[in-house]
């Protein structure tokens, strides 16, 4: 995000109220004025190390904090205390769920909304096998279903294992390329 420093002022009425100051014609005293008064504390020669260290920074031969633009200032600030302080300044760049969509993309969200709905109620389910008798049980495991089994148990399982390792001795056969001898 930019730096913008109407928004670091604003957001930092303490830094404001010594721009207000500072940027009066002449070498502030430190006395009086909307810092002092607003936090109670003296600024007495604060200003010609400012201007000091902003002449550096920018490159000029100014005398007074008022010489140069409120966005030097508030940059240097920024960069110079913000930082480490944890200032910031509020944007009023619009955040992402504010950005307007298409209505297309917007009728994209409504779809997947009401399919996340659909899923999370139960409704595809029904859709999909309708109402029929359909009961589940997990405490009695593969007969817990409530679908016909073809077979016990460990007729199952030899057929399961069969078919697996036929199919690991095909994916070697091919792998090692192995040939028929004849």
């Amino acid at each position: 995000m930019a730096f913008n420093s109407n928004q670091y002022l604003a957001a930092n009425k303490d830094v404001a109220d010594w721009y207000t100051d500072a940027r009066q014609e002449g070498l502030h005293s430190g006395e009086g004025g909307v810092y002092n008064n607003s936090q109670g504390r003296s600024t007495k020669g604060w200003e010609q190390g400012w201007v000091d260290e902003m002449n550096e920074r920018y490159g000029q031969k100014h005398t007074d904090v008022g010489q140069f633009s409120e966005d030097q200032f508030a940059e240097y600030h920024y960069a110079r205390y913000g930082i480490n302080e944890g200032r910031g300044w509020k944007s009023t760049a619009s955040k992402p769920d504010e950005i307007e969509h298409s209505p297309e993309i917007q009728q994209a969200q409504e779809r997947v909304k009401s399919y996340e709905k659909n899923i999370l109620s139960g409704k595809t389910s029904e859709d999909i096998y309708g109402n029929a008798d359909y009961s589940f049980d997990a405490t009695k495991g593969a007969a817990g279903i409530g679908t016909p089994m073809n077979g016990d148990s460990s007729q199952q399982a030899s057929k399961a294992t069969a078919s697996f390792l036929d199919n690991k001795k095909s994916q070697i056969k091919d792998k090692y390329q192995f040939q028929p001898q004849g």
